[in-house]
């Protein structure tokens, strides 16, 4: 069913709307709370507590994979949200520490790092907060971009790990010594099930769900194949793979049960259409993992998955016209996803490599685009020779404009590619792409 038959429910609409709906309840308490003290540092610094807290609440929600979400908004975009939402978040707990600090000392003519030093050892769960408050400092500076791209993914995803625990320490500070806690039992329950149904949210989607799907279809690597000089191709076989719900482009988390990764989730997308057999992975060797995935582990090894996410498919089209992108190892989601598309559909592809080495798939997509009467072309050079320009493409795709685009590659190729598009006239709900850097 194409995208243009619209859902009478609009999921995304809605859960912005509930996640609004809980801030202005959250800005509405405390400030009942506080009313009589709105010049008070400390009432300030309780009013930043609370909204950071439940914008933290909301990142998290944003990652706990809850599978409506996941299907109706999608993975990327939620990440990012998650993203936009972290710096809110960290300037609202810093200025609750500063202004409940500063509150604190001025009636007693303390400086602020006395107060702070009677905070870490006169109060509960005080030093537990100012643990939390370090990490989540910590893990905020090193989200930003230039500071991130310079750290592996393996580092990452276990630093961010760090977060859970740290949400868990300033939990038990908030109800030992939160005002609001304290004395108002029923904003405390309330809160109190909110942190419950997230972290049960998290458990369910990120541990529960995948266990089960694991036990159930019993993964395992059948075989590893060479592509090229950088990149290998995974094939994944197990029990009753005809009853996985999954698209062609869609990713799992996949977690590869040997002694060395047993604990680390990555995402790879899915290489071909799971309707064709056994599952297959594409993975261009970047870092450890992608390293040891393709060179060292071997046949029979076993595997626990999360997924599938992503809603970069072909029921995303609204015409049978297609515009596909692809730049190096972006071609295996694209494949995937063209695989699917029905006889009527016209696509045209253009796939950008350095050099002719650099080819995915090469035998897979010219049997697909000579059987399917589909045009393919090949633009193998440096950037400079073949710019990502309306002007430029509409020499291999003069109809672009009517199409339904798909594109992935590297960040700036997809930054490149949808200013085109749109330059072109392609309408922004009709370019489809997903983003998977960390």
């Amino acid at each position: 069913m194409l995208r243009g038959i619209k859902q009478s429910v609009d999921i995304p609409g809605l859960a912005v709307s509930a996640a609004g709906l809980g801030f202005g309840l959250v800005v509405g308490s405390s400030l009942f709370v506080v009313e009589a003290s709105l010049k008070s540092m400390t009432s300030w610094g309780t009013i930043f507590a609370m909204t950071g807290t439940y914008l933290c609440l909301l990142m998290l929600i944003l990652s706990s994979r809850f599978p409506l979400l996941e299907r109706e908004i999608g993975h990327d975009k939620m990440i990012l949200w998650h993203r936009n939402l972290a710096p809110y978040v960290l300037i609202l707990i810093f200025a609750h520490v500063v202004f409940t600090t500063l509150g604190y000392a001025k009636p007693i003519r303390q400086t602020f790092w006395s107060q702070a030093q009677i905070f870490f050892t006169d109060y509960p769960w005080m030093p537990q907060a100012i643990a939390a408050f370090v990490m989540m400092m910590a893990l905020g500076i090193m989200s930003y971009r230039f500071i991130r791209s310079r750290i592996r993914y393996e580092v990452w995803w276990t630093l961010h790990l760090f977060f859970y625990l740290a949400v868990i320490l300033a939990f038990g500070h908030q109800l030992n010594n939160g005002s609001i806690f304290m004395n108002h039992s029923f904003i405390r329950a309330c809160w109190i099930i909110f942190y419950v149904l997230v972290f049960l949210a998290i458990i369910a989607n990120r541990f529960v769900q995948p266990f089960i799907f694991s036990r159930r279809h019993k993964l395992e690597i059948k075989r590893v194949v060479q592509e090229t000089v950088d990149v290998y191709s995974v094939y994944i076989t197990g029990d009753r793979l005809g009853d996985i719900d999954a698209r062609g482009g869609q990713f799992f988390q996949w977690r590869f049960l040997t002694r060395k990764w047993w604990w680390q989730a990555h995402p790879y997308s899915l290489s071909r259409s799971p309707l064709s057999g056994d599952l297959r992975i594409t993975v261009k060797i970047l870092g450890d993992h992608s390293h040891d995935l393709a060179r060292r582990l071997n046949p029979g090894t076993k595997i626990f998955a999360e997924g599938p996410y992503g809603v970069f498919t072909s029921r995303m089209r609204e015409t049978n016209l297609i515009a596909a992108f692809a730049a190096g190892v972006g071609i295996t989601p694209i494949l995937a996803v063209l695989e699917e598309l029905p006889s009527r559909a016209e696509v045209t592809l253009i796939y950008r490599v350095p050099t002719l080495d650099d080819v995915i798939f090469g035998d897979e997509l010219d049997y697909l685009f000579l059987r399917e009467g589909w045009t393919l072309y090949y633009l193998i050079g440096s950037r400079s020779e073949h710019p990502m320009t309306a002007e430029n493409i509409r020499q291999y795709i003069p109809d672009i404009s009517f199409r339904d685009v798909f594109v992935c590659g590297s960040e700036s190729f997809m930054d490149d590619v949808i200013t085109l598009a749109l330059n072109a006239g392609v309408m922004d709900n009709r370019i489809y792409h997903e983003s998977f850097s960390f």
